[in-house]
């Protein structure tokens, strides 16, 4: 006990003296500078280089965005600065001089004596290339309209048979900074009604990406002079897009097939077909179950606008495929190949355009005998069995 208070007198001796030791003079404290000492971090040597490093990196990384947006700039003015110039057509650029030289001759050749001073005489307006500019314009804003961002159309050179062209593309990141272009001798549209797809197709074309060129899908890219390699042809499919108002809008540039609704030769019993065809594949359950749930029309032996759909055990839908086209083939070794082109897979409510446009299920195990003895087209020259009767309610599409 003794012990305990001598200690606690020691302490409260040491506690009055740091509170005397707190009284100074106040005049002393006005002109006495404060310190104050700030605690030390220990910081790892590795971790603060680590963070020197990454701001440096940062810093250029920052520095090589703003020189690449102000190249593909630059690029995107000279561009626009070329749209108007007709080149040649093997060429990509072919510069005309129009108007009169300082020697007072025209670029194509001496002037006459009396229509020296006299303005040359304007060429008259090239239709084709009036047209796809137009065409340009209602394209840019059919892609806004449907809520695609990411591709903007500089240029569509002149309206050919099918197709115009070139044509070049903006590429936009999803900031709306110029991240590319693609360049092509031919632009093209397809749609698909079934799929609700819009698919734009550039042939022999290239992409760059930071002064970077490669050709596109399918070639090797060859190069000629003042040509950058080029070749092959990108598909650019856009998902849930109603093609109505782009096939109202842009006729030209779809095939003819795509201006009409789902063609039907008259000539086959829908309703038919589509009962043998589902029981045909109700046979050979080695792909899973799948059904024809949608058929609107039959061409040449090709079913038009059609809608498959597979299966679970319990029978509810697992996926649905939508296409324009179903044909059927037999297998090289036994067996039946289905092959639907221009359509979407939907699972759940996710849509995904075909790859490359189409969609092939292999029925290893069917039987082509059995196929062709039920008359199914693609597999007989005309329709026998399943030929429709001229009555009136024959000709509806065929499907639930």
């Amino acid at each position: 006990m003794r012990c305990f208070l001598a200690v606690c007198l020691l302490l409260m001796g040491c506690a009055d003296e740091g509170a005397n030791s707190k009284q100074v003079d106040p005049v002393l404290d006005e002109q006495a500078p404060v310190v104050v000492i700030a605690p030390t971090l220990k910081v790892d040597p590795a971790l603060e280089e680590s963070l020197l490093r990454i701001a440096v990196l940062e810093d250029l990384l920052a520095q090589k965005d703003a020189l690449l947006f102000s190249r593909e700039m630059e690029l995107l003015r000279f561009q626009g600065t070329l749209a108007g110039i007709k080149g040649a057509p093997d060429s990509d650029l072919a510069i005309q001089a129009r108007g009169v030289t300082v020697d007072g001759n025209t670029a194509g050749g001496n002037t006459a004596e009396g229509d020296k001073g006299t303005e040359p005489a304007k060429p008259a307006p090239d239709h084709a290339q009036v047209r796809a500019e137009e065409m340009r314009a209602t394209l840019q804003g059919l892609l806004e309209a449907d809520g695609v961002h990411n591709y903007q159309i500089l240029t569509l050179g002149r309206l050919e048979d099918g197709h115009a062209g070139p044509v070049v593309v903006r590429l936009v990141d999803a900031r709306g900074r110029p991240a590319g272009l693609m360049a092509a001798e031919r632009l093209r549209l397809e749609a698909s009604r079934a799929g609700y797809t819009v698919t734009i197709l550039l042939e022999e074309g290239y992409e760059e990406h930071g002064g970077v060129s490669l050709p596109f899908d399918g070639a090797a890219g060859v190069a000629t002079r003042g040509r950058k390699p080029r070749g092959g042809v990108r598909r650019v499919t856009l998902p849930g897009v109603n093609p109505a108002p782009w096939i109202e809008a842009l006729p030209e540039l779809f095939g003819a097939e795509a201006q009409g609704g789902p063609p039907d030769d008259g000539l086959w019993d829908l309703i038919a077909v589509r009962q043998e065809f589902n029981r045909l594949l109700a046979a050979d359950p080695s792909v899973g179950r799948w059904r024809l749930a949608g058929l609107g029309g039959l061409v040449a032996g090709v079913l038009r606008d059609v809608q498959l759909v597979e299966l679970d055990g319990a029978g509810r839908p697992l996926r649905r495929l939508f296409a324009d086209a179903l044909s059927l083939e037999k297998g090289v070794d036994g067996g039946l190949r289905i092959e639907l082109t221009d359509g979407v897979q939907m699972v759940g409510g996710a849509r995904t355009p075909f790859l490359e446009g189409r969609f092939r299920l292999i029925l290893p195990r069917a039987e082509p005998k059995a196929w062709e003895a039920a008359g199914l087209p693609g597999l007989v020259p005309r329709p026998t069995l399943l030929a429709r009767d001229r009555g009136p309610d024959k000709n509806a599409p065929a499907g639930n």
